[in-house]
């Protein structure tokens, strides 16, 4: 088409937040269980549910070294459609610990292409190569890095657990 030809390595780091359009969490459940710990038998329990964001810009640190050696920095913006993140919150009546798990669920990508900034034609040609997965890892590293320990500092610290009693309340 423009008769570019570049050849080298690409490589996107650094995965990071830049917007969303709207936050919705769908899907919760609550759970109420026992299970034996130590041969005590302990009241725990559970919140699950999926945080959903819809329209999600995620930017990246893009590296390109040439095959001459020379290298080339841009930032990346890539979006998805839906990205849908798992979460459990547990709390144990006996200890009163709280344990919280996140995980990525799925990432829906808006498109094939990333934008490049700044723009140029080795950048056009590394839109048309990109592919959606080779970031993924980046954004699904999110749940258990970011959001996972953020939700727990919340549950500890801003939000009140129901407090329950089983005998001689």
């Amino acid at each position: 088409m423009y008769n570019w030809h570049v050849v080298g390595n690409v490589t996107y780091t650094n995965g990071f937040f830049l917007t969303t359009q709207r936050i919705d969490i769908s899907n919760i459940v609550s759970l109420f269980g026992t299970r034996t710990v130590n041969e005590t038998l302990q009241a725990v329990s559970t919140i699950r549910g999926e945080v959903n964001f819809r329209d999600m810009q995620v930017g990246l640190d893009v590296v390109f070294v040439q095959e001459d050696g020379s290298v080339q920095h841009y930032t990346g913006v890539f979006t998805y459609v839906l990205s849908r993140f798992l979460f459990s919150i547990s709390k144990n009546f006996h200890t009163g610990e709280f344990t919280t798990v996140v995980s990525s669920t799925s990432l829906n990508p808006k498109g094939p292409r990333m934008i490049y900034m700044p723009a140029n034609s080795v950048t056009e040609v590394l839109s048309r190569r990109f592919t959606p997965s080779s970031i993924s890892r980046s954004v699904r590293e999110w749940a258990t890095d970011t959001f996972q320990p953020l939700l727990l500092e919340i549950v500890q610290t801003k939000l009140e657990f129901p407090k329950v009693c089983f005998v001689n309340c």
